[in-house]
């Protein structure tokens, strides 16, 4: 997890703060990650693994405030993505292109800039080259359309591993 200040210009400075998070699974758990996100005072969270089915939108209640989480899921209800924004910020959304299930953009207005957020949920290892072929491929196209001008930020879970195999290495 991470969180990223974003600066204007010397003299305005928003306090934008973003993570991400791969939350195993939202289904009963979406308000505990609300409440998180809430106490550490987050802005927006890319999530991995939402498993969810479909497409959609939602409001997702917590104790103080609000977060719409925009997400994208398989068929399966396994794996999926999704973008948590804090109600403030709700009205400062432009566009939000659903790639598939690993990967969603968001773009939001943050003062005269234009945030565009890639939220990913790489191939696991296990999978074959055809799969991660596919998933770098979109990922190169979605990231490759964004304006110069636009602040990117892609966060997520991409699977990364050091060694030839999961096990880890000898030395």
């Amino acid at each position: 997890t991470f969180i990223k200040r974003l600066h204007q210009t010397d003299i305005d400075f928003v306090d934008f703060r973003l993570c991400s998070l791969n939350v195993g699974t939202l289904r009963g758990r979406s308000r505990e990650i609300v409440e998180m996100l809430e106490c550490r005072s987050i802005d927006m969270c890319c999530v991995q693994e939402v498993r969810w089915r479909g497409k959609s939108c939602r409001m997702i209640a917590g104790k103080a405030t609000k977060y719409k989480l925009f997400w994208i899921g398989s068929d399966s209800g396994f794996g999926g993505v999704g973008i948590l924004l804090a109600e403030k910020w709700i009205d400062k959304v432009i566009d939000v292109s659903r790639v598939n299930d690993r990967i969603i953009l968001i773009k939001l207005m943050v003062q005269e800039s234009i945030l565009s957020v890639i939220s990913v949920y790489a191939p696991q290892c296990g999978l074959d080259d055809v799969q991660k072929d596919r998933f770098y491929d979109s990922l190169i196209n979605i990231a490759g359309k964004l304006g110069g001008k636009e602040i990117a930020v892609i966060a997520g879970d991409f699977n990364g591993h050091v060694g030839k195999s999961i096990d880890g290495y000898d030395s």
